[in-house]
């Protein structure tokens, strides 16, 4: 970087207020990068140019950069509202099969619910029927069971008297037959005795 010297008078106590330089003395060729005032013209001008095409180059891209920008905004916008009516027609859309679906769905709930119901009104009233008939049927098989059990307990009872009275009776018999063989052994062994006796007697006698 190339330096500056500025020579002042021997005031140096002084404060500058807003200095300009307007014929300065003291730069040195050699502390100029390019070593002479030609090429420092020359570098200047082609800086002047470059800074001059890079303008000219970046007022063109900003340019194209908002003419993009703009095209894209719009086109952005485009695009969402065209987004926006698809998605507000297939939400309408949507909207409608749904309620076309629920009322569907409701009649036929409600034909089902009707014919569950006539048919759960008709079982009640069938398995009530069955109900009474078993019913029936329980009470009057338990009634014929009853009187069954009665008659069969009389006739046991029957049975059993008549057969205590056989038991008694042969019991009688049995008892009588056994008094009248006893009686008839002591009556034969009295005359077997007798007949002995009588024996003895003869021959004792005679």
């Amino acid at each position: 970087m190339a330096t500056t010297k500025i020579v002042l008078d021997l005031q140096s106590d002084l404060i500058l207020s807003s200095p300009s330089i307007t014929t300065p003395v003291g730069i040195i060729a050699s502390d100029i990068k390019f070593g002479s005032t030609s090429n420092v013209n020359a570098e200047l001008g082609n800086l002047s140019t470059n800074i001059s095409n890079e303008a000219t180059a970046r007022v063109a891209g900003d340019n194209s950069v908002a003419s993009n920008l703009s095209s894209e905004v719009v086109n952005r916008t485009n695009a969402v509202s065209s987004e926006a009516s698809t998605r507000l027609a297939n939400d309408n859309s949507l909207a409608l099969v749904i309620s076309q679906e629920i009322s569907t769905e409701h009649s036929f709930n409600v034909v089902e619910h009707a014919s569950l119901a006539s048919n759960l009104s008709t079982e009640i009233v069938n398995r009530t029927a069955d109900v009474d008939a078993e019913e029936s049927r329980a009470i009057a098989a338990e009634g014929s069971i009853a009187s069954n059990l009665s008659s069969e307990v009389v006739n046991r009872t029957n049975a059993v008297t008549a057969e205590a009275s056989s038991r008694v009776a042969g019991d009688l018999s049995l008892n009588f037959f056994k008094c009248w063989k006893i009686s008839c052994n002591v009556f034969w062994s009295f005359i077997g005795e007798w007949f002995n006796c009588w024996d003895k007697c003869k021959n004792r006698w005679c």
